[in-house]
């Protein structure tokens, strides 16, 4: 089961967004985009959490110089790939509804639910999409939850599930009508007919809460408090693991007995015990002060399971073992993860029915050495599959591997005029499928051998070039700007790489899929037949608008014959004989081009002559 979707309505810079989950799910954007306001929304959604005030979407009204707070926050969630045999399962049936159609490598079954908060209410609605629903032949004269004994439920699981003293209260009661709905045999589904919401005051079922993937969020902090705190990731996992291992443990039952010894050794009515004699103390001390009042205190110890809780010490070593806080930031966050990774893992090996795992991870690349940058994203593509998805924050395109063959999802966050967040998602698996087979395997190769190719998608522009002669003159041509026209060009434009003309359509076939800004620059070279031929399918691609064709090449702008070797060290040499220090100095054709290619960032240097043109 996965996290397919999440609809985030009225949620800090969150006005409405739509995120669509892969494998790896990468949200990229500049800072203060609402990109970690996703991982407090998953936060939101799989736990039994409260909003603030602020946590509610404000706009800014001038005239009073004060806020309008939406008054609902509206997230909803779609698991998909649930198994079909979840439809058995306790609180999922007819509520598992169909997608079609569904890909190849799911079963084509879905969850979704949907929590309302109000500003008015003091907790959330909850809805799960549900499919009408009617009492099972077998099961339709049941009057009260004892008669539904039998085949299908044991005495046993009925007092487990609603509580012993409530057998004989009828089926129709307020302690029966929520419970009901969980039982799988006890309901006939018309999973023919379209699903509705269907609210449930009681929130999302517990039984269903503890199937669906459980979110783990590692912040772009030190992560020390989700090493060493009780209510950290860390510490959750390995009492949720403590939790399995007691379950098969006969040491465990061992510790039951000498619990209820224990507990007679608390009878606060047997004067023999030290206890016993302390309460009768106690009560003497009050009925001096008040005579009619008394002391009453009994010791529970019946359940081990809220009786025996365990305190988990957690060390760190590097070059000498200290307490987690005394250790680096990156070693901190990187262990974390592996830790929690293992947790995970260990638990899932002991469940009956694995549980998947989101984990959320806020820049992984900070505070990490450019090695250990590189061992943590292959960490994050292995990891990420059929039981985990890796939702990631960053900044590094070095951390969004397109050439991996795990599914990738990647939304872009921006701001729009009024600061709240939109996002733009990336559909790179059908941009992928669109290409023909040579063409797959053109774009293919570019992936995997440049790791840079991944800035196409955080710049506003993409430049690509044919090789690394142009790029040598494009660098030198923006050491040559001023600081604040330099600024304009770093911050907005990205310089890439094609290797290879024939490259070009592939990557514009794939970049007019996505709807991503681009311009192409490459060689005319006439007289080559091969080369040329390249022309026309680029052009078609791209039109001209998106285009620049040099005639013939580099450097015939440059002005200097073309040599057969060492094309880029000698156009570097040129260039530092031959032109100035500042962007006048450049020859006016190379300008016209490069001002064009950074269009419409530099348009302002473009000659008045030439804008009127």
């Amino acid at each position: 089961m996965q996290l397919h979707s999440i609809e985030i309505k009225n949620f800090r810079k969150l006005k409405n967004c739509k995120i669509r989950f892969k494998d790896a799910t990468f949200l990229i954007g500049p800072n203060n985009a609402g990109k970690s306001s996703v991982f407090a929304a998953l936060n939101h959604l799989h736990k039994n959490t409260n909003t603030s005030r602020e946590d509610y979407s404000k706009t800014f009204n001038p005239e009073d110089a004060s806020y309008k707070y939406a008054e609902e926050i509206e997230m909803v969630a779609e698991y998909r790939d649930v198994p079909e045999e979840a439809n058995n399962w306790i609180g999922f049936r007819g509520r598992v509804t169909k997608k079609a159609p569904p890909t190849p490598d799911e079963t084509g079954y879905a969850i979704t639910y949907k929590k309302i908060w109000s500003l008015n209410q003091s907790k959330p609605k909850v809805y799960l999409l549900e499919h009408e629903r009617s009492r099972s032949e077998k099961y339709v004269n049941a009057k009260k939850i004892i008669d539904l004994k039998g085949d299908d439920f044991t005495e046993e699981f009925l007092k487990e599930h609603f509580d012993e003293q409530d057998l004989t209260k009828p089926l129709t009661g307020a302690t029966a009508k929520t419970k009901i709905l969980d039982l799988p045999q006890l309901w006939d589904i018309k999973s023919d007919e379209e699903a509705s919401w269907v609210e449930n005051p009681g929130g999302i079922p517990g039984n269903v809460l503890s199937r669906l993937p459980r979110v783990v969020i590692i912040p772009a902090e030190s992560c020390i408090s989700e090493l060493t705190s009780n209510s950290g990731a860390l510490f959750s996992l390995l009492t949720e693991l403590f939790d399995q291992v007691r379950k098969k443990s006969n040491n465990y039952e061992q510790a039951q007995k000498l619990l209820n010894e224990l507990a007679n050794e608390l009878n606060p009515n047997d004067s023999e015990t030290d206890f016993g004699k302390l309460i009768q103390d106690l009560n003497g001390m009050a009925h001096n002060l008040f005579p009619d009042s008394s002391i009453h205190v009994s010791a529970s110890l019946d359940q081990p399971e809220k009786s025996i809780k365990p305190v988990f010490s957690v060390e760190m070593e590097s070059n000498v073992k200290t307490t987690v806080p005394y250790q680096g930031h990156g070693i901190i966050r990187a262990t974390a993860f592996q830790l929690l990774r293992f947790a995970n893992d260990f638990v899932n090996k002991s469940s009956d029915i694995p549980r998947s795992t989101i984990f959320c991870f806020e820049e992984p690349e900070i505070y990490l050495h450019p090695a250990a940058a590189n061992q943590m994203r292959d960490a994050l593509y292995d990891l990420a599959g059929a039981n985990c998805q890796i939702v990631a924050t960053t900044h590094s395109p070095f951390m969004v591997n397109l050439g991996t063959d795990r599914s990738i999802s990647l939304t872009k966050f921006a701001s729009d005029i009024d600061d709240f967040s939109t996002t733009q998602s990336f559909n790179l698996e059908k941009a992928f499928e669109e290409l023909q087979n040579d063409e797959r395997q053109n774009l293919k190769m570019l992936l995997k051998v440049d790791d840079y190719i991944s800035r196409m998608f955080f710049a506003k522009k993409c430049i690509f070039v044919e090789g690394d002669t142009e790029e040598v003159v494009i660098r030198e041509t923006i050491k040559r700007l001023s600081k604040e026209d330099k600024a304009r060009v770093v911050g907005n434009c990205e310089f890439l790489r094609a290797r290879g003309k024939a490259v070009l359509i592939s990557i514009a076939k794939y970049l007019n899929a996505l709807d991503i800004n681009y311009i192409f620059m490459h060689d005319r070279d006439n007289g080559t037949e091969k080369a040329e031929a390249m022309n026309a399918p680029i052009l078609q691609q791209t039109g001209e608008q998106r285009r620049i064709m040099i005639e013939e090449c580099i450097e015939d702008i440059l002005g200097y014959p073309a040599p057969k070797t060492e094309k880029p060290y000698k156009a570097h040499a040129h260039i530092q004989d031959e032109w100035g220090a500042d962007f006048d100095s450049l020859p006016e054709t190379w300008k016209s081009v490069f001002l064009r290619l950074c269009a419409p960032h530099l348009n302002h240097l473009i000659p008045a002559e030439k804008t009127k043109a």
